[in-house]
């Protein structure tokens, strides 16, 4: 089986001039206006695309959170999986890692709506992220097991000298092989 990971927001914008992203911006005011004209434009079009010339494959999309109509289109068009890591189970420590706007409830609610629209989802969370603690990693282990994704993605914590968490210590890999040992 091949897997096609597709980034449509970047697609969508390659064949979409700078006028047409203007206008789009202009106009959407909210984000699932944003979510709804993204998937009814450039993404569901693509997506019917490949699944039209490779029926075989599987199409797997990692997007970020999108509205529930948002991910039916792209059900509809062929898209077969989906993968959203929640990164941590713990809503202070995701409040901790992630703008206010952004709530994991939200996240969580994401999560749920695709694996009732039929998705293979896929959830996970970084190993060593800051201010996580072990507590934090067994709430992660059993939403894991209560969501029961079809993938999980476990990955060490890698600081970016450009972001707010520049001086926080790396993730421990030799933990994370061991939380990923635990999960299969």
């Amino acid at each position: 089986v091949i897997v096609f990971e597709l980034s449509i927001s970047a697609t969508f914008f390659m064949f979409s001039s700078v006028a047409i992203r203007s206008f789009l911006n202009t106009i959407a005011k909210n984000t699932n206006t944003i979510n709804k004209i993204t998937a009814t434009t450039g993404a569901s079009s693509t997506i019917k695309s490949i699944k039209e010339k490779f029926p075989d494959c599987a199409i797997t999309l990692s997007l970020g959170e999108k509205s529930k109509e948002s991910y039916a289109l792209f059900k509809k068009f062929g898209a077969d999986r989906y993968l959203l890591r929640e990164e941590t189970a713990n809503p202070v420590h995701y409040a901790k890692l992630h703008p206010k706007n952004m709530k994991l409830e939200n996240r969580i609610e994401c999560l749920k709506n695709l694996k009732e629209l039929g998705f293979q989802t896929g959830a996970g969370f970084m190993v060593g992220s800051p201010f996580q603690t072990l507590e934090d990693i067994a709430t992660d282990l059993f939403f894991i097991q209560k969501l029961k994704p079809q993938m999980v993605g476990i990955g060490p914590f890698i600081p970016h000298s450009q972001t707010e968490f520049a001086n926080f210590p790396q993730g421990d890999l030799d933990l994370t092989l061991f939380i990923l040992s635990l999960l299969r």
